[in-house]
């Protein structure tokens, strides 16, 4: 397993900030839940801008808000159809912006199906974390509000589904 160690923060609008990214190099992410808790064990399909698709099956044990171990394979596309045809939910379907910004790995999440959009930077360690001063055009940083959780944000969208 390896260590992630993130921070989250709310973005109002992506008009301000498009110049930060390419707009062209998008990647559409559909991410349903086996399991969520402190150990969540979840599948996802990315396709990229260059249409190619990747499955993953991740599990993340939390150890604070700020870091977890996270252990990512990648799964043959039967695997992953065999068991997204299983569960019964509504999956995330987000579209992601990754672009380096003043040497900081961000990743830019607009959420298809809830209304909302998060950028999470990446460290390499805690030290680096803890230092971080938010840039200007990041808004409220919600790395330790469960509601901003991935896994949280699909049992809501979830609630009202059969």
């Amino acid at each position: 397993m390896t260590e992630e160690i993130e921070k989250k923060y709310l973005i109002d609008s992506l008009e301000d900030i498009k110049n930060l990214f390419n707009e062209e190099e998008k990647e559409f992410i559909t991410q349903n839940y086996l399991v969520t808790g402190d150990e969540e064990i979840r599948i996802r399909k990315t396709i990229n801008y260059k249409s190619e698709v990747n499955n993953y099956l991740t599990i993340k044990c939390k150890k604070t808000d700020l870091i977890r171990e996270e252990n990512e394979v990648l799964i043959l596309n039967e695997t992953y159809d065999c068991l997204e045809k299983n569960i019964k939910s509504l999956p995330i379907k987000k579209i992601r912006y990754t672009f380096k910004y003043n040497n900081y790995l961000v990743y830019l999440d607009v959420f298809e199906n809830y209304k909302l959009i998060l950028a999470e930077i990446e460290f390499a360690n805690l030290k680096k974390a803890n230092d971080f001063k938010a840039f200007s055009w990041l808004g409220e940083e919600v790395t330790n509000k469960q509601e901003y959780k991935n896994q949280c944000i699909w049992i809501k969208i979830n609630q009202n589904h059969p």
